[in-house]
């Protein structure tokens, strides 16, 4: 076997810059939107085709309470009363391991006990 040939490479150097964010730094992304996100991704997971990309978020609650944990409530947008039912699941099911999952994922992501409740609404 041939060893591979160089010739006609170009050499690409990388410019001296001043660093954008300090080394510590490991997102840019707010809590909320980290919260958002890891919600986003749940609901990706658990509903079909286009469901996820009509909901909108919106957090009514973001605070820590009596026990030292964080509190989070969102709100669960949806155009269609069939994504309410889709959302929502039997008996609340798919709702409840939405917010069960997400939670245990933000607890990992913020190292303390997360309270999270979601509710659904329709949009009028």
């Amino acid at each position: 076997m041939a060893a591979p040939s160089w010739r006609g490479a170009r050499l690409v150097q990388s410019v001296l810059r001043v660093w954008q964010y300090h080394s510590a730094v490991l997102t840019s992304q707010t809590p909320e939107e980290i919260c958002a996100n890891i919600i986003r991704e749940k609901l990706l997971e658990h509903l079909p085709q286009e469901v996820p990309y009509n909901v909108q978020q919106k957090t009514a609650v973001w605070e820590e309470g009596p026990g030292g944990e964080l509190v989070i409530q969102q709100k669960l947008l949806v155009p269609k009363e069939s994504y309410v039912k889709l959302l929502i699941g039997p008996k609340g099911h798919v709702i409840s391991q939405i917010a069960q999952e997400a939670g245990h994922d933000l607890m990992d992501i913020f190292l303390c006990d997360v309270d999270i409740r979601l509710s659904v609404k329709l949009l009028k």
